[in-house]
């Protein structure tokens, strides 16, 4: 979890409840800010990365994406740091309950989650009236990005395909994409 924990087993905890101190661990990649992975498991199962309860964060409401235009038009420089540089986009996408970078699987819009190209892979959280297939591409814009290898619900999974990334020439590690529950733009 990337934490030093102030809770213990047994305890009871509720939402915005404190866990403990972000820490630095030895898994981060050099460009990743302190953060919790929160993974649900039946009692008892404590193995870790195997195990975890199915979630299911889009309900049958989010029926189509909503977009407000070119991710590549409009981006502002918010924050400049040693290991990378965060970067506010004026366009973005809305599936449900969820705000971030839009893209196509197919001829089917959803957000994108996923580190495009450094991490070789990512996923597409998608409309649930959405019939998408294995081995339809996944694009950005009009680059595709990859190779969807595996479904599941509302989820696409891809492999990502060789590219690079450049501003002005200046070639970059990639793009880390996530997504947000308000439409912080980011």
């Amino acid at each position: 979890m990337h934490i030093v924990p102030s809770v213990k087993v047994g305890d009871q905890v509720s939402v915005g409840d404190e866990l403990g101190s972000l820490i630095r661990s030895g898994f981060f990649n050099f460009w990743t800010d302190l953060h919790i992975h929160v993974d649900v498991r039946g009692n008892g199962n404590l193995v870790r990365a195997k195990g975890s309860l199915p979630l299911h964060p889009l309900s049958s409401q989010d029926k189509a994406l909503e977009s407000s235009g070119d991710i590549f038009q409009g981006l502002e420089v918010l924050s400049v740091q040693e290991d990378y540089t965060l970067l506010k986009a004026r366009n973005t996408s809305r599936l449900g309950r969820f705000w971030g970078v839009g893209c196509t699987v197919g001829e089917t819009g959803g957000l994108l989650d996923g580190g495009i190209p450094h991490y070789s892979c990512g996923g597409v959280y998608l409309p649930t009236s959405t019939s998408v297939h294995v081995g339809e591409k996944v694009k950005l814009g009009g680059t595709i990005i990859g190779t969807v290898e595996r479904l599941d619900g509302t989820m696409a999974f891809f492999r990502g395909e060789p590219l690079w990334i450049s501003i002005n020439d200046h070639k970059l590690r990639g793009l880390s994409l996530y997504l947000f529950l308000s439409d912080q733009q980011t």
